[in-house]
């Protein structure tokens, strides 16, 4: 396969989609893409071994614009983290925007998120991540709720997403420094979300920021792998909701991974104290640190029900239903 050419400026996007079995919605956001105000850019597409005629609609949009590129058009199924991990290793634009099949971006979302992402890396380059609110929407697009994050997203720093993401894959653009470090990750670290990482990763050892401004339609349909719906839900192995559930499965990738980095001083502290939230013996300094660093949670009565668990001195650790290879 040839290596993929892209312009040198440095405000070029690369767009990176991976598609499987994308036929019913693909196009309007196909369109969507083409509608945007920045115009420097770039789409590479994955075929993730598609079994409709995803692949010919994407055939017929490279004739269309030859901004739009088709990647392994032959590409057999590997999922969506490696399938994009194979996309990111093949651009080489300085920023690159994480597109899903199902959604609609509008026509601001690259230019406001470029000018973001430029402002919080600053001169230096710091790995930097910019992610944006999103309108809910069913499979139509008719508007379910207005925003998608809310004030969750505006919670900054690591304690506002360390027990729950609320950065999602099609909000993100990331700068080629961040690029670089999450793809040196991919064979170190064991995760189980490439948003969650890539999220993580850009407070362990980056910046993030959050535009408040909705900029793209986050579609929900039957064949979502995760949306709003399911963090409503309550898991069915336990009494507490998917979000929380999945807050305790966190727990081990943090303890045993992400301490592997080399990690600012401030930073260390910040894990120090989340991890005394599964570890420690004290109930009273449980809910010290978790009252005095505000911790992001996806809904309320997630954060009402953590607040019991540590008053009742609850150890978390036998609250994950995620079992992974390291003995506590």
């Amino acid at each position: 396969m040839n290596h993929v050419n892209s312009s040198s400026s440095e405000d070029n996007v690369a767009f990176l989609m991976s598609v499987y079995n994308g036929a019913k919605f693909l196009e309007e956001q196909l369109n969507a893409i083409l509608q945007q105000t920045h115009r420097n850019w770039q789409l590479y597409i994955r075929n993730d071994g598609s079994k409709d005629n995803s692949l010919e609609i994407i055939k017929d949009y490279v004739k269309k614009d030859a901004r739009i590129h088709l990647i392994d058009e032959h590409g057999v199924n590997l999922g969506y983290t490696k399938s994009q991990a194979f996309l990111m290793s093949h651009v080489t634009e300085p920023y690159i925007i994480f597109c899903d099949q199902d959604d609609v971006f509008l026509p601001q979302k690259t230019s406001l998120s470029l000018q973001k992402i430029k402002e919080i890396e600053t001169s230096a380059k710091l790995p930097a991540l910019v992610h944006t609110e999103a309108i809910v929407v069913d499979s139509q697009l008719n508007p379910i709720k207005p925003t998608f994050i809310g004030e969750h997203g505006k919670i900054k720093g690591l304690n506002g997403i360390i027990l729950a993401n609320c950065v999602s894959g099609s909000s993100m653009m990331i700068n080629d420094s961040l690029k670089k470090i999450v793809l040196d990750s991919l064979s170190k670290i064991q995760f189980d979300l490439l948003d969650y990482h890539i999220a993580i990763l850009s407070e362990l050892i980056g910046v993030r920021a959050f535009i408040p401004e909705p900029l793209l339609k986050y579609r929900q349909h039957e064949n979502n792998a995760v949306g709003t719906v399911g963090t409503r839900k309550t898991n069915q192995d336990t009494k507490y909701t998917l979000s929380l559930t999945n807050a305790f499965n966190q727990y081990p990738l943090f303890k045993h991974e992400y301490t592997k980095l080399n990690l600012a001083t401030h930073i260390k502290q910040q894990l120090n104290e989340y991890f005394y939230l599964f570890e420690g013996n004290n109930r009273f300094k449980k809910l010290f640190i978790f009252l005095k660093n505000g911790y992001g949670l996806t809904r309320k009565k997630d954060y009402l029900v953590l607040l019991w668990l540590l008053l009742c001195n609850q150890d978390l650790r036998q609250l994950m239903t995620v079992k992974r290879a390291y003995s506590e």
